[in-house]
């Protein structure tokens, strides 16, 4: 998988991509798992909405990543001899491929929070 994520790299995820920012939650053999060869993507992006009130798995802190999201391959970095880590950030192309519904959050004071998602893809 790593030659297929080469640092440097920009490409598009077409799919909707669920994700989640805690670790643990990977450690299940249905996720990462701990045997057999594993890919484990980091990805820094503005686009990820928590999904948690709403997903059947409350414990997972799942984020939805929408489709047709650009992404950048950063460093790639090999975890022993059946585990590799990629790590992507989201990036803007440019030209909009969709048009993402705006989403704004009201904090205490009314104003507007601006998310930042890290996620961890399985």
């Amino acid at each position: 998988m790593r030659k297929e994520y080469p640092e440097g790299k920009i490409f598009v995820s077409w799919g909707f991509r669920s994700c989640t920012s805690k670790l643990h939650v990977l450690q299940n053999e249905q996720f990462l798992g701990t045997t057999d060869s594993r890919t484990l993507f980091t990805i820094e992006c503005d686009s990820g909405k928590d999904i948690r009130k709403y997903s059947c798995y409350k414990t997972e802190n799942e984020i939805l990543l929408p489709a047709a999201r650009q992404f950048h391959v950063v460093p790639c970095l090999k975890q022993g001899k059946d585990l590799c880590m990629i790590q992507l950030k989201e990036t803007q192309p440019l030209l909009p491929l969709i048009e993402l519904v705006p989403q704004v959050r009201i904090g205490i004071d009314d104003k507007s929070i601006n998310t930042h998602s890290y996620a961890f893809c399985f």
